[in-house]
């Protein structure tokens, strides 16, 4: 059984009149809030959702360390070639990797030429958004660089092994997004899901590996509650007529999971 951390915050005074706690004290206010009936009783997932839920929570870490990843790039090339976003605004793009792959310095770029620099790129089929052009602002910019000169040899070390972990963390979330894909696929309802407008595969594969199997519900306020939100209609005071489903705002207030009270609108 799990009870609701807001309950308990709100009645372990009840007895001593105080907000301290300690293990005794804590058994007994989980005890009572059962005995009462304020409890839930998680739903474990099962076959295709039991392993959503492992390929989902596998995905958060994945992106986790990603982020972790272009954050440490983002750093490296703040001191080494800080002009380099400004002819590569998304580093991420095909050219720029081989761009850092082959020439990640300033003076590996003014060695290399812009001959060079377009040759490799057309070697790689980049045909696109990128030239002769492209590589002459990339060489005035690396002539003008201020980015750090010493550990030259270091540093074009740390970033081969930063690019490395970052393709293989990309294809990593995209082998393990092909399998949730396939999983979702299985699901009754799943695809009807995605054809929301704005609602994806990571929202509905996320959602359900969260909730599970919708058929286990009763009733649609069970999953509200299973996101501890606690969800009622507000309409102004002068407001005269017939309501629409459109018109109107669901005002959620509950406890978020640190166990602080969350408010908020939600459109529907």
């Amino acid at each position: 059984m799990l009870v609701n951390p807001h309950h308990v915050k709100k009645s372990k005074e009840l007895d001593d009149n105080t907000p301290t706690k300690n293990d005794i004290k804590d058994a007994k206010v989980f005890a009572k809030l059962v005995i009462d009936g304020r409890y839930t009783q998680p739903q474990m997932p099962e076959g295709v959702y039991a392993d959503l839920r492992v390929l989902m929570n596998q995905r958060d870490r994945l992106c986790r360390d990603l982020n972790c990843v272009k954050g440490r790039i983002h750093n490296w090339l703040d001191r080494f070639f800080p002009e380099y976003r400004e002819v590569f605004k998304d580093w991420e793009g095909k050219a720029s990797l081989i761009t850092l792959t082959n020439f990640p310095l300033p003076k590996d770029v003014i060695a290399a030429g812009e001959t060079t620099v377009v040759a490799t790129w057309k070697k790689n089929d980049v045909k696109r958004a990128v030239g002769p052009k492209r590589a002459e602002l990339l060489y005035r910019k690396a002539g003008k660089s201020i980015g750090i000169t010493e550990g030259a040899t270091a540093a074009k070390h740390e970033l081969a092994m930063y690019l490395e972990q970052y393709v293989i963390l990309c294809r990593q979330i995209e082998e393990l997004m092909e399998l949730v894909a396939g999983l979702v696929e299985q699901i009754p309802g799943a695809t009807h899901m995605m054809s929301i407008p704005c609602i994806g595969l990571i929202t509905v594969a996320g959602f359900l590996a969260e909730v599970g199997d919708l058929s286990s519900y009763d009733h649609s306020q069970q999953i509200v509650r299973h996101a501890d939100l606690s969800l009622r209609v507000t309409t102004p005071g002068f407001t005269k007529g017939k309501r629409s489903s459109a018109s109107e705002v669901a005002v959620a207030s509950g406890p978020c999971c640190s166990g602080r009270p969350w408010q908020g609108e939600i459109q529907f």
